[in-house]
């Protein structure tokens, strides 16, 4: 029978492998289930299962109705669960720095309750690097690349498998950097196949998702590092980790460093992404910003408020904007550019 997995009790016996990012099962058919290994299926975000008419002991077995095992308790919101996944990323992090290879275990657990709705929550992963603090940089970027790439893999058609898979990259691409000094880091251009021998250490994660850890710092014209790959070689989520890890990074740079908001950087990042990243990557990333960002409330160089009425990728830094002072509707420029987003 089918069920959802809040109706498994321990005792359930699978019919079927339960699968996720790679082609081995996480829990095999035929496995009576316990409380832990119903927590590591919600890990991997797997809502129905099918299971046998009765228990492992031979009890017949009746779910609870549906309804029954939803919560009524409140969702925590978007902040708090990044929050929380930041912390436990630190705390791997730190991990790494002491010679401690990677958990899966816990690599997952930091990034599946922020995965459970990615797409209701896009405008706040879009504007997660507005979250970051110096202190703990690494994690947020990680937290953050994680879940964009996820969002961009699932709106560019991959499967549940690939875009869960984009996030596991996303999330591990950088874990050897942990190992080198800060001073170190911007030299550091074997980081992606130390990163990638970290991640094939744990013996669970497929190919695909090894392939965009080691080549998320390729690009289509071979200038990219550590294998100065070129298009053809460079797989499909490679380019979308690169392009969630270009977003994050250069969105929250000129934020810090300049006081510019996303918009500016994602003019740069589609100016600098030519003959880089595939065009249908960037496009995607285009779309999904310019779907998010319609209708946002910013704040302008000069303090004023405004809302976004109609962004146009030819110009995406100057939107289309009705103040909200006055209600009236102006096209931004250099002299009225948006801050932040509110």
């Amino acid at each position: 029978m089918r069920i959802h997995i809040n109706q498994a009790v321990p005792g359930c016996v699978l019919v079927n492998d339960i699968y996720a990012v790679n082609e081995t099962p996480v829990v095999k058919k035929q496995t009576a289930l316990t409380e832990h290994l119903v927590d590591i299926i919600k890990q991997f975000l797997v809502e129905y299962i099918e299971v046998k008419p009765v228990l492992v002991n031979g009890d017949p077995f009746s779910p609870a109705e549906e309804a029954e095992t939803a919560t009524e308790r409140r969702q925590p919101v978007f902040e708090d669960v990044y929050d929380t996944a930041v912390e436990a990323h630190e705390a791997m992090w730190h991990s790494w720095t002491a010679g401690a290879p990677i958990e899966m275990k816990k690599a997952r657990a930091v990034i599946a309750p922020l995965l459970e709705d990615i797409e209701g929550n896009a405008s706040l992963i879009f504007t997660s690097y507005q979250f970051a603090e110096q202190e703990k940089y690494e994690s947020h970027h990680a937290v953050s690349v994680a879940l964009l790439a996820a969002l961009l893999a699932k709106k560019h058609g991959c499967s549940q498998k690939e875009w869960l898979g984009a996030a596991l990259a996303g999330l591990l691409c950088d874990a050897s950097l942990a190992r080198v000094s800060a001073a170190e880091r911007q030299k550091a251009k074997k980081h992606p196949i130390q990163s990638y021998q970290m991640a094939k250490a744990t013996g669970v994660l497929s190919d695909e998702v090894l392939l965009a850890i080691l080549q998320h710092h390729e690009r289509e014209d071979g200038s990219g590092y550590p294998l100065g790959m070129k298009g053809g070689k460079i797989y499909v989520l490679s380019s979308i980790v690169a392009a969630a890890d270009m977003y994050h990074s250069m969105a929250g740079e000129r934020l810090e460093n300049e006081g510019k908001s996303a918009f500016h950087a994602m003019r740069e990042l589609t100016m600098q992404s030519f003959g880089k990243l595939p065009p249908a990557v960037v496009e995607t990333l285009t779309e999904q910003f310019i779907t998010v960002m319609t209708g946002k409330k910013v704040q302008l160089a000069d303090g004023s408020s405004a809302s976004i009425v109609h962004l146009d990728r030819r110009d995406i830094e100057y939107p289309l904007v009705q103040l909200d002072k006055d209600g009236q509707v102006i096209q931004l420029n250099e002299k009225s550019a948006i801050h932040h987003v509110i």
